[in-house]
């Protein structure tokens, strides 16, 4: 399986792993002091004059109130054209030819899952998320 189309991802290092969107999709990044984070990690980022509702996930991408410190939260729109923010430790920007995306296993696959492959980052998975699927996987939590 070829890596989306896109000529370069980003990598997001937080509690769930390294997750992988096409840079496409990625509006801004801000710094963790624009957030304000309520309880169940869920909240706001401002950007520019924008704000932006702010996800801090645990490593089952679930909202969590338990999420330390981070640094920064990167702003994405999602093909549907929805906006919304996740917050990470670090980022990283990889080129197509450092991704080898494989799909995922049909034993890891159900509707709405909000990611799709995988690839090995370092001595990492990582996993390339589908923001839409993600997007709604929280809107239902929330």
């Amino acid at each position: 399986m070829q890596a989306p189309p896109e000529h370069s991802v980003v990598s997001l290092k937080c509690a769930a792993g390294s997750l992988l969107i096409p840079q496409a999709l990625v509006q801004g990044i801000a710094p963790a002091l624009d957030a304000e984070v309520g309880e169940g990690g869920i909240g706001e980022v401002s950007m520019g004059a924008d704000r932006w509702p702010l996800f801090v996930l645990n490593h089952d991408l679930q909202p969590t109130s338990q999420h330390g410190d981070f640094r920064f939260c990167v702003c994405l729109r999602d093909a549907e054209g929805s906006a919304f923010a996740l917050a990470c430790d670090a980022f990283d920007l990889l080129t197509v030819s450092e991704v080898n995306v494989r799909p995922l296993p049909a034993c890891m696959r159900n509707d709405g899952t909000p990611f799709d492959s995988l690839t090995r980052i370092a001595d990492e998975a990582g996993l390339f998320l589908n923001l839409t699927a993600l997007r709604r996987h929280l809107e239902k939590l929330g």
